[in-house]
């Protein structure tokens, strides 16, 4: 029992020893660090924020893609942009809707749409090969 009294007491004395060597900072130190830990949480933040809505924008209009117009997912990424959606986003858009509209399979939407066969859903989602499972 005394060993162990013995083995604290010398614990807590390597620890009041240990404190003594620290340098410790400044109170002016302290508190750049501080103001500088608290502005690049806030900025990370906001970065995490913007490319949260950004990707959530884009997610949104490629699930709209599967089952709306192509008319409308470019209208819904356009307004999407107006909200603080990243230039990059909208310039990628912008730019393909320029070229020409596609809908969900890659193919173009502006063309071709009475050759649809009629037992297709036409909900966009699934290219008819006329293969059967």
């Amino acid at each position: 029992m005394e060993e162990a009294k013995k083995s604290k007491s010398g614990f807590f004395a390597g620890v009041k020893k240990e404190f003594g060597r620290v340098t410790w900072p400044t109170r002016k130190e302290t508190f750049k660090q501080t103001v500088a830990v608290l502005v690049l949480s806030v900025m990370l933040g906001l970065l995490i924020s913007g490319l949260d809505a950004g990707f959530s924008t884009i997610v949104n209009a490629l699930s709209t893609a599967r089952s709306g117009s192509t008319t409308e997912v470019i209208e819904q990424i356009e307004d999407g942009a107006e909200e603080g959606a990243t230039d990059g986003a909208e310039e990628g858009v912008t730019d393909g809707a320029e070229e020409g509209a596609t809908d969900a399979a890659g193919q173009d939407a502006t063309e071709g749409t009475e050759e649809a066969p009629a037992e297709s859903a036409g909900d966009g989602t699934e290219e008819n090969t006329g293969e059967t499972d």
